[in-house]
């Protein structure tokens, strides 16, 4: 999926990075926020919450897949990290009005990712998101709209963005 040649050092780095940056340094200030009680829970369900925590992981992205860029990562990585930094811009720009599934999105961009990468026989993963919509569905945390709302919001962006730089 991820070709990454050479010494075992060079193969872990960029993996290493994503979680590093990607990951856990935006989880670490989500958990600030909620210490400080600037954010009021984990899901981040206030709508005006949701811009300074998407930003967060949008600012963390844009560095990773400026990162892969310049440094010359294999284009998976590339392709990995700018994705995920459009996308987020995408929900960074319609937290501002509206509450979009971030969950399911982030899961169709993840199939949607890992099937051009490794290939269509991976389709039935798509199997996945209704079971993710309907358990954010049942907890009360988004209507269908919302929902429906994030997996072809990043269904159609993943995929153009593969199409067209890939």
């Amino acid at each position: 999926m991820f070709e990454a040649e050479g010494e075992p050092s060079r193969v872990l780095f960029w993996p290493s990075l994503f979680f590093a940056i990607g990951v856990l340094l935006p989880l670490l200030f989500v958990v600030y926020s909620l210490k400080t009680k600037t954010l009021s829970d984990w899901d981040v369900t206030n709508l005006k919450e949701r811009p300074r925590i998407i930003s967060v992981f949008f600012i963390c992205w844009l560095s990773v897949a400026l990162v892969t860029y310049f440094q010359n990562a294999p284009n998976s990585f590339f392709l990995f990290g700018l994705t995920i930094t459009i996308l987020l811009g995408f929900y960074l720009i319609i937290s501002l009005f509206w509450k979009i599934s971030i969950h399911v999105g982030i899961a169709t961009w993840a199939v949607t990712f890992l099937i051009f990468i490794s290939g269509f026989h991976l389709w039935p993963l798509y199997f996945l998101i209704p079971v993710i919509a309907w358990a954010r569905y049942k907890m009360n945390k988004h209507t269908i709209s919302q929902l429906i709302g994030g997996i072809v919001m990043s269904f159609l962006v993943t995929s153009v963005v593969l199409r067209f730089v890939a």
